[in-house]
């Protein structure tokens, strides 16, 4: 086969690989809340109000986030509705195109079978296999992000002037969805690690490139009209985007989620299996070859490339562990630069049987810790005894349990790759089933019964919480009670008050008669007939929610 069929025909069987991987059985579960809730409703009132500039969550102005995913997914409501599987397809694709470019990066520096590796083991890896299936931004940016480094590196390598325009295009585009996914950070973060690149080069050609004339004006193009429009309608938008979300955000602990210095260390460990157990050795070979870029300006270009992962992967890592404010979904940037390292490791034709043997040991020792560590936290959680959960983490970890005993046996470096593949995508599968379980927040299942009651003319209302699922179930906005939470910016920039009520406006609303369905949390239930002065009938209820009627049940 030509170079150009292999290519075709690699393309081909990682997007059938990653797009099964991604999509299998992704609407067998409720969308998640808040995050999946929140975003699906923002796309949906954007194609109810046909406004794609402001987005509103339930009917507030809500400035935390860019577009670019909110318009994604209004495009998929468009066409197929609005259904579990469907949401979740922007992420899937994301992440399919994230497949793709480590697998093409790899390719190009490094040979075929590291970019098969790449492509494959990042498809696999826990944290992206995850996020590749829920509606959130991250997998978004980080992709954008990760396109936009490889294709600026493949720039930087390439001689035909003709491509490498092709290529540079591609780094400012990339970096302009980025930057209209989740903010500054799409630029701000590629166009440092470039110049860190360019200081340990000792060369200042990526800088020249990363400030081409012509790339700056597409990036612009790109990344400026939606600022600019959603500056002229909003004249608060400013102030709240650029400075509380982006500065604020990262200087301060404003938004509750400072964590410690460490706290992605067990995340990446965790988040990168199977194939955590591999990171060292390619960590290893990939600082060798990086060094000697270093020492050497006419070194090759494959050196250069895996110099540029180190800075990446070191830059990136530190610069969110120096952060603030932290989740689990910000480390998934670094999972590119490391698929590609740890392609180029496990595509060597063989390790010292020393090593395979160790590496064979450590899977086996992280595999019998989760297995021991799943009931632990099961019963942590008290979903022990949950009896339609048994089935699922008693077949988990068993599963675990043999195939970490299967481990110790192995001394081929042949055998060991694929049972390591073979290993993770059961985990990943076994775990695609729990996670229902394992999510329970969701209070899709009164849904039916508020529909019923909306027919009698019942009105719903959601007491000191807003639960994010219901106005995409529901398909319309609803009345909340003494909550702000996220959405006190827009409250406070336009009147509310008809929707988003005080508990005195609502104490008024309800003594005006009418039959009410209040959906609170199990706690809140006290305070709330205290305040209403009566008892409420319960209509259904979760583990910690409860849907509540002041009439007759429907």
């Amino acid at each position: 086969m030509t170079k150009r069929q292999t290519l075709f025909l690699d393309l081909l069987l990682l997007t059938l690989f990653a797009g099964f991987v991604f999509t299998f059985m992704a609407g067998g579960r409720p969308l998640s809340a808040p995050d999946e809730g929140r975003y699906t409703e923002i796309a949906r009132e954007m194609l109810a109000t046909h406004d794609f500039v402001t987005p509103r969550l339930n009917g507030v102005k809500y400035f935390e986030k860019p577009p670019f995913v909110y318009w994604m997914t209004a495009l998929t409501q468009k066409v197929f509705g609005i259904q579990e599987w469907a949401m979740r397809l922007v992420p899937a694709l994301m992440a399919l195109l994230g497949v793709l470019g480590v697998y093409a990066f790899g390719r190009r520096f490094f040979g075929r079978a590291a970019g098969l590796w790449a492509g494959t083991l990042l498809a696999t890896s826990t944290l992206y296999f995850a996020l590749a299936r829920l509606l959130i931004l991250d997998m978004a940016v980080c992709t954008w992000m990760a396109l936009a480094l490889l294709s600026f590196s493949a720039a930087y390598a390439e001689e035909a002037p003709r491509r490498r325009r092709v290529l540079l295009a591609g780094f400012f585009a990339s970096m302009a969805l980025a930057v209209l996914t989740k903010g500054l950070i799409g630029a701000v973060l590629p166009g440092c690690v470039i110049l860190v690149w360019a200081a340990c080069l000792r060369n200042l050609r990526p800088v020249r490139l990363a400030f081409t004339p012509c790339g700056i004006a597409l990036f612009f193009l790109i990344a400026a009209p939606w600022h600019i429009l959603a500056s002229l309608k909003n004249p608060e938008f400013a102030q709240f985007y650029f400075i509380h979300e982006h500065f604020e955000r990262y200087l301060t602990t404003v938004h509750g989620r400072f964590q410690p210095l460490w706290f992605f260390v067990p995340v990446l460990l965790v988040g990168f299996l199977p194939w955590t157990p591999f990171v060292v050795g390619a960590l290893k070979d990939a600082w060798q070859r990086a060094k000697n870029a270093f020492r050497n300006k006419d070194a090759l270009v494959g050196d250069a490339a895996l110099m540029l992962l180190m800075i990446w992967s070191v830059f990136m890592f530190g610069f969110f562990s120096a952060s603030k404010s932290k989740l689990i979904p910000y480390i998934l940037c670094i999972f590119h630069p490391l698929a590609v390292m740890t392609g180029v490791f496990l595509a060597r034709d063989s390790v010292p049987s020393v090593e395979t043997r160790r590496i064979g040991r450590t899977v086996a020792g992280v595999l019998w810790v989760l297995a021991v560590a799943v009931p632990i936290a099961l019963f942590a959680q008290d979903m022990l005894g949950e009896g339609a959960f048994a089935p699922v983490w008693l077949a988990l970890v068993a599963f675990l349990g043999l195939m970490g005993a299967l481990f110790l046996t192995t001394t081929s470096w042949q055998r060991l790759r694929i049972q390591t593949l073979v290993t993770g995508l059961g985990f990943l599968f076994l775990l695609n089933a729990a996670w229902p379980h394992l999510d329970t927040r969701s209070v899709k299942s009164f849904v039916p019964l508020i529909e019923a009651g909306r027919k009698d003319g019942a009105r719903l209302v959601a007491f000191e919480r807003y639960y994010q699922d219901l106005p995409p179930y529901l398909g319309q906005t609803i009345t909340v009670v003494n909550w702000q939470g996220e959405l006190a910016f827009g409250m406070g920039v336009e009147d509310t008050g008809a929707w988003m009520m005080s508990k005195e406006d609502f104490l008024k609303v309800y003594r005006d008669g009418g039959v009410f369905y209040i959906i609170t949390s199990v706690d809140f239930v006290a305070r709330l007939e205290a305040l209403l002065g009566e008892k409420l009938q319960e209509v259904a209820r979760t583990k910690k929610e409860i849907l509540l009627t002041s009439g007759p049940r429907p």
